[in-house]
This record gives C-alpha cells, sequence and structure tokens, in this order.
C-alpha cells in the first residue's frame, strides 16, 4: 500500500528556532540583560517560563511528528499494508500533549500538587461524564491494536453487512450492500456478536441461476455446463462449484450453480466470471439462454439450433478475427477435430510443433514447469480459447504444458493450413503479430516478468513469423 507521506521539515524548523530563543533567554545572562534595563526579577523569570513552555511543546510537536513519520506512516504500513487508524493516532498524540502538560507544570512552574490533582482529576471528571464515550473510544483502540477487522474487510452485525470504511474514536464506519453509509458504536460491536465475513472459518457459498430453452435435453445441458465450471479457479477450501437442475418455469428449465468462495468480498468477481463462462459454454454447444434470474434479465427466446459449425468457431477466436467469411470456411475446411478424455496432456512443455487448438467442448488446464518448483498453474481455459500460437505462427517449442479437466474437442490447424492464406495476404503478419504481443504479455504479468518495449516485441514477432514461413 503507497501512502504520501508528509515532510518532517516544518516540524524541525519550529524545534531549531524554539532552541535558538531558549539558548538566547536562558539563564543568568539573559536576567542580568533584562535587570540592566530595568525589568524586575519576577517579570524576567516570567518570561523565562513562557519560553521554557513553548520549547517543551515544541519537543512533543517534534516527536508527534517523528512517531508520524517513521511508525505510523512507515513501519506501521510496511509490516500491516494498512494505513493506522485515526483512533489509534490521535490516542498517541493526546498521549503526549497530556505527558508534555504534567511535566512543564512539574518543572517549569513548581506546581507538583496542582499538576497532579488536576490532571487527575480532569481526566477523572472527563471519564465520568463521557463513560459510554470512553468505553466505544478504548474499545475502538482495542479493536485498532487487536485487529478483530480491518479497514476493507467485510462483517456481519445482526441483520447487517457491510465493509469497514474507517475506524474512528467512538464508532466504525460500515459501506453496506447497498452503498449506505452507516456508524456503529465500538462498545455495541464489543457488547454483542459480530462475524468478519472476510476472514470465514470455512467457504462462503452463493448461487446463480439460469434458464434454458425447456427442449434442450437436460442430460446434455448438464454436461455442457459441469464442463464448463471445471474452469472456474479453486477456493483454498477445496470446494468445488456443482450445478443443480431445477424445475420448469414460463423462463424455460432452470439450472442453479452452487459455488464457493474464499473471502465475501471475492462473490462479486466469482459470480460474474461464473456468469460469463455459463453463457459462453451454452452459446458456443448452441443452447439458447432464456432468462438469468440472479441478475435479474432477460434474452429473446431462440428456437433450438444445433451447434455452431467449424467456421463460426474461428470467426469468433481472436487470433482469426481479421480473416474474411471465405478465408474461414477454407481453413476450417483443413481443420482437423481431435478428442480427449480427462486427464490427457495434449501438449507438453518443450516439445516441437507448428499447430494451434481451438477449444470447442470442454476446459483446459495451462501450467509451466519452474525449475526446482512443482509446475505452476497460469490459466483454465474453455471453449472459444486457443493454445499453441507461437508454435504454429513462429515454430518455437511449446511453452507449457496443457492438460484436459474434462472430456474436450479441440480443432487442430498446422502450418501447412495457414500458409497459403499467409502467402496470399502477407498483411496477416502483422495482425497475428500484434494479437500474439498482447497474450504473451498477460502471460509475463501472470509470472511477474519485466515487461517489454510492445513495439520491440509486435517487430520481434513480425521477424520470427517471416523467417517460419519463408523456411521450407
Amino acid at each position: 500500500m503507497t501512502t504520501k507521506r508528509r515532510s518532517l521539515l516544518p516540524a524541525f524548523c519550529i524545534l531549531i528556532i524554539m532552541i535558538v530563543v531558549q539558548i538566547l533567554s536562558n539563564g543568568l545572562i539573559q536576567r542580568s540583560l533584562l535587570e540592566g534595563a530595568g525589568i524586575p526579577i519576577e517579570q524576567a523569570m516570567l518570561v523565562d517560563q513562557i519560553i521554557a513552555t513553548f520549547f517543551a511543546f515544541s519537543i512533543a510537536f517534534f516527536s508527534i511528528e517523528l512517531i508520524r513519520y517513521f511508525v505510523w506512516e512507515g513501519i506501521y504500513v510496511r509490516r500491516t499494508g494498512f494505513q493506522a487508524s485515526s483512533i489509534l493516532v490521535q490516542s498517541g498524540r493526546i498521549a503526549i500533549w497530556a505527558f508534555t502538560a504534567f511535566i512543564v507544570a512539574l518543572t517549569v512552574f513548581h506546581q507538583e500538587f496542582f499538576a497532579k490533582f488536576g490532571f487527575g482529576a480532569v481526566s477523572a471528571g472527563i471519564l465520568w461524564t463521557l463513560r459510554g464515550v470512553a468505553s466505544d473510544l478504548f474499545t475502538g483502540l482495542h479493536f485498532s491494536i487487536t485487529r478483530p477487522y480491518k479497514v476493507g474487510e467485510w462483517i456481519r452485525v445482526g441483520d447487517t453487512v457491510g465493509r469497514v470504511h474507517e475506524i474512528k474514536w467512538t464508532v466504525t464506519e460500515l459501506n453496506t450492500t447497498d452503498n449506505t453509509l452507516i456508524y456503529i458504536p465500538n462498545s455495541k460491536l464489543s457488547a454483542g456478536i459480530f462475524e468478519n465475513i472476510s476472514r470465514p472459518s470455512e467457504a462462503v457459498r452463493y448461487s446463480l441461476t439460469v434458464h434454458v430453452d425447456p427442449t434442450a435435453p437436460t442430460q446434455y445441458v448438464l454436461t455442457i455446463l459441469n464442463d464448463a465450471i471445471k474452469s472456474l479457479p479453486p477456493t483454498e477450501s477445496g470446494k468445488n462449484p456443482v450445478i443443480h437442475p431445477g424445475g420448469f418455469t414460463r423462463d424455460g428449465r432452470a439450472f442453479t450453480l452452487f459455488g464457493f468462495a474464499d473471502y465475501y468480498s471475492h462473490i462479486p468477481r466469482l459470480k460474474g466470471l461464473a456468469r460469463s463462462t455459463l453463457f459462453a459454454a451454452l452459446e458456443n454447444a448452441g443452447i439458447p439462454i432464456t432468462a438469468n434470474l440472479e441478475y435479474g434479465g432477460s434474452v429473446e427466446k431462440l428456437p433450438y439450433s444445433d451447434p455452431v459449425d467449424d467456421a463460426a468457431i474461428l470467426e469468433n477466436t481472436s487470433i482469426f478475427s481479421k480473416l474474411t467469411k471465405k478465408e474461414l470456411t477454407g481453413l476450417a475446411s483443413k481443420a482437423k477435430t481431435l478428442v480427449f478424455i480427462p486427464g490427457k496432456h495434449i501438449i507438453t512443455q518443450g516439445d516441437s510443433g507448428d499447430s494451434i487448438f481451438i477449444i470447442t467442448r470442454g476446459s483446459v488446464k495451462i501450467t509451466i514447469n519452474q525449475e526446482g518448483e512443482k509446475p505452476r498453474e497460469v490459466a483454465r481455459l474453455r471453449a472459444g480459447h486457443f493454445f499453441g500460437e507461437m508454435s504454429f505462427l513462429a515454430g518455437k517449442p511449446r511453452g507449457a504444458n496443457v492438460k484436459t479437466l474434462t472430456n474436450v474437442t479441440v480443432l487442430k490447424l498446422s502450418k501447412v493450413d495457414i500458409a497459403p492464406l499467409i502467402e496470399k495476404r502477407p498483411d496477416l503478419i502483422r495482425e497475428f503479430s500484434e494479437i500474439i504481443a498482447v497474450r504473451e504479455q498477460q502471460n509475463k504479468d501472470i509470472l511477474s516478468v519485466e515487461e517489454e518495449d510492445p513495439a520491440s516485441v509486435i517487430d520481434d514477432l513480425i521477424s520470427e513469423i517471416t523467417a517460419f514461413f519463408r523456411s521450407k
């Protein structure tokens, strides 16, 4: 977390000025000067006391700024990743100011009894008068230290669910799911029961319901959806999403996904990903979606249709999006259809090859071997995605392992299938290079590899593709 840190220069300048003033006014030299000017010693001592008081409070101010700079904005942020709550910072400031006032009363004005009595009486009076506020205050201070929840986490208090916006002196601010800011006294949180749903003891469940054309065979729809959800990212709890068929309604046949999230805050992203995954799988299988209850929308009913043909699949694949209908039809006629059972490797990292694979059904897992470590999973692909493009267009060895998660059907195209098209349309080399460059950068982001200049990456790809297709 990056925060802008205020400079220490103003506080340092104030301290230096007060040190200079204190030196100039200190001791007998200053008193002698004042007496020589006809000023009584009592007034000289009063001036001394006032200057000493300002000096003491300038030290307190500088100490507060030092703690703010090195502790709250430095060590605390680096260790926790969060800014310190205002209640913790303000408590430290008040403690320093109160201690300084106590020391000034004792050492500068020599009022030991009144310093102690006044300090104790004022503290007791304030605490008694504001005992409810004090309860909230100390509870808030306790929460700031023990951190049962942090700013940005989701908590449930009774029937209220909200995201912690700020932990203040006496209240905790929550931003609820309907974007309303509410304030809950810290003492209520301490006395009652609240649940930090950003740190659940077990996975949080969510659901998503879609409706499809009732004439679509139930088992066929279940197969398509079950294949699709295997491409969703796994949870730390190890619980996998499941699909349950429901009844028939005026919106069509219902199918509900029950998924799991490790944290409550992950649910919106996971539901969005699940929704797009299910919709894409149904569309690729030619199964019309008639309504989506979870999001309240409806899709125009379409007559049940057969799955789309190979040319349409290629058209919806980004790498072939610049081809004409005629070119797509010609390329599709050369494609080979391959079927794999679950758990089979389609390609292995380091192997040679010159073919690309376009998934038409099912899902696969992409892993990369790293020296001295287990293979690292970097992606899961489903129908409509492709892999093997660098071998297909540049003849490079396979850069990853691709293993099936479900029954998978792919279209396979090789160098000899695309070569006549590239010879006829050399401008496609740049189009392919730009698409591959974007995909390579996405892979580097996943692996935390340093970014390269996009223009130079594209130029290198153009050279490699050109040389590959010139070779026999």
